[in-house]
């Protein structure tokens, strides 16, 4: 898999987004659609300006997806990053606990 930055000219306008290609097409995965809301935070950062989507494309199949990121599916990655950081800072301190699990969190297809 790879991500790579597509930049879109249109009416004068530069619009940022990441492009992230899948060798393989998974039907309605959550873990893609979750990588590409991943980098639309990383190039938010990198770039200064707001990055509200992305393309995710399967070469197998040359299916192209646009994956809005809403604030509530940020909010959980975020989240979840979160508590794994918790988790390891803790455990480099000699705590022990269970990892968090990615179960929990909830992406809208």
């Amino acid at each position: 898999m790879l991500c790579l930055g597509f930049v879109c000219i249109f009416a004068r306008s530069v619009v940022v987004l990441p492009l992230y290609t899948c060798t393989f097409h998974i039907p309605g995965s959550i873990e893609h659609r979750a990588q590409v809301i991943l980098y639309t935070l990383l190039m938010s950062d990198r770039y200064s300006q707001a990055v509200d989507a992305g393309l995710l494309f399967y070469m197998k199949s040359a299916h192209m997806l646009s994956v809005p990121g809403f604030l509530h599916e940020k909010r959980a990655l975020i989240m979840k990053r979160n508590e794994i950081a918790r988790y390891l800072t803790l455990n480099r301190a000699g705590a022990t606990g269970t990892m968090p699990g990615w179960y929990d969190v909830k992406l809208t297809n």
